[in-house]
């Protein structure tokens, strides 16, 4: 596997403070890595890193994003609160742009396009995996290229309404990304961007085994801070920040990644599943997770951008 060195991305300093090295706890595949923190602005990264040639095989065709769509089917409760998430996307989004064109940034297979063309958008996807675009594609029946976000050459000012749904933490050159959208995206037009929330709960609570960290493939962690930073040095100003959605799959996976190791037998893994799959102990935990919510420590935090 090749690894590469390097500075913060945000304020370029070579002086990071280790915090930990973790390994692959969604696939269980082969590597060690180190997470570090910049001792100057507080971003975490990856140090080192896999290439953009090398971290692809931590992407396998079964990676959830790529797949969910074929796994919601098979079960209620994970259709249910699936469209349920989507339906508080769009509302979310509409209060500020009511309808126009949209950009998906990192698609998946394209469940987020379908719904939002099924209410009157016209939308547009990128993504990097063959199979997950091939499905949008053939099976949806949705524009999407095929390809790094730079190479699909949109025209200026395009889209009314740019998305990245937990992709900006998985973006070799974050700020690069974040200044091609400024270009296609229209002056008055809206950037919405979920990514792992630091400051939540269950940051806190599980360390380093919370989901937020997914090493290798999450190369950045942001705090509410620095992910204002990054956007204010790339040209965008938060208007609103939510914690939308989320976080109680933050926590499933996280309690996962804590049960699963040397030693755990199969009835961690059952009380992981258990957890997963119990309606009545979600409807039980709702308040509380709503809680999460309005006090901003929510598993994942959703910000709402306008260029400035």
């Amino acid at each position: 596997m090749d690894l590469e060195y390097g500075k913060c991305h945000l304020c370029c300093a070579n002086d990071a403070q280790v915090l930990f090295e973790g390994q692959d706890r969604l696939h269980g595949l082969p590597g060690i890595f180190t997470v570090v923190q910049c001792r100057q602005c507080g971003l975490i990264y990856l140090n080192p890193r896999p290439t953009k040639s090398g971290i692809s095989i931590y992407y396998p065709e079964n990676y959830e994003p790529y797949v969910f769509l074929e796994r919601i089917r098979r079960s209620h409760l994970a259709r249910l609160d699936y469209y349920y998430g989507l339906g508080k996307r769009r509302r979310a989004i509409e209060k500020l742009v009511p309808v126009g064109r949209l950009l998906d940034v990192g698609c998946g297979n394209g469940g987020f396009l379908y719904y939002m063309q099924e209410h009157g958008w016209e939308v547009y996807g990128e993504e990097i995996s063959q199979s997950a675009a091939e499905y949008a594609c053939q099976e949806l029946g949705l524009n999407v290229f095929l390809g790094e976000l730079d190479d699909a050459a949109f025209p200026p000012h395009h889209f009314d309404v740019v998305t990245l749904w937990n992709v900006l933490e998985h973006l070799h050159d974050p700020a690069a990304s974040l200044i091609e959208i400024k270009r296609i995206l229209k002056p008055e037009g809206l950037l919405v961007i979920a990514v792992p929330n630091l400051t939540s709960w269950d940051a806190q609570l599980f360390e380093r085994f919370w989901v937020g960290y997914d090493v290798p493939r999450h190369l950045y962690t942001f705090s509410p801070e620095t992910l204002r930073v990054l956007l204010d040095r790339t040209g965008f100003q938060i208007v609103q920040r939510r914690c939308l959605f989320g976080s109680y799959q933050s926590v499933v996976h996280s309690l996962r990644f804590s049960l699963h190791r040397p030693g755990q037998g199969q009835s961690a893994q059952a009380l992981v599943k258990q957890v997963a799959t119990s309606r009545l102990l979600r409807l039980l935990m709702a308040p509380f997770f709503r809680l999460m919510d309005a006090l901003g420590k929510g598993g994942l935090m959703t910000v709402f951008c306008r260029v400035h």
